[in-house]
């Protein structure tokens, strides 16, 4: 994802341009880059931009992972277990979603985290019931997984 996609996610979330003019992205993919654990990339982040929202970071990460199905406690120990290697090698692959989300708590955006995490699972739910696209009004979940979906119904009038 380019700067452009990330200010293009960030403005869908309801970010103001004052608000991502705050965010340094080449900045941020470097942090990202250098960060050996999650612990380390909070307390860079917090360094580089003082209205990083750690706790929002942390919650959206652990929302993230229960979406997709998974368990996450983020002490590294268990992030390198899930991750299957290195929690520097899981934020590397993980940082084309953890960057905007990065970029919204840095920005000090708590909505924009929720709005993007219920953004990214409306398109998982969109992919999941291709049929309903564009009429989902609501995604269903049962332990971080998308069980089904309400949609839009035209009303029904009565005589």
């Amino acid at each position: 994802m380019d700067e452009k996609e990330f200010k293009e996610q960030l403005l869908l979330a309801g970010a103001s341009e004052e608000q991502i003019a705050k965010v340094d992205f080449e900045k941020m993919e470097s942090i990202f880059d250098k960060a050996n654990s999650i612990e380390d990339l909070c307390k860079v982040l917090k360094e580089n931009y003082p209205d990083f929202n750690e706790a929002e970071f942390k919650k959206a990460i652990v929302e993230n992972e229960k979406a997709d199905g998974e368990a996450l406690d983020l002490s590294d120990a268990d992030l390198e277990s899930v991750a299957g290697g290195s929690v520097g090698s899981w934020l590397n692959k993980n940082k084309a979603w953890l960057i905007p989300v990065a970029a919204f708590a840095a920005a000090g955006i708590g909505y924009g985290v929720y709005k993007y995490k219920q953004n990214k699972l409306m398109a998982k739910a969109e992919k999941l019931y291709p049929e309903n696209k564009g009429e989902i009004t609501k995604v269903l979940t049962h332990h971080g997984k998308i069980v089904g979906v309400e949609v839009k119904s035209d009303p029904i009038y009565l005589d």
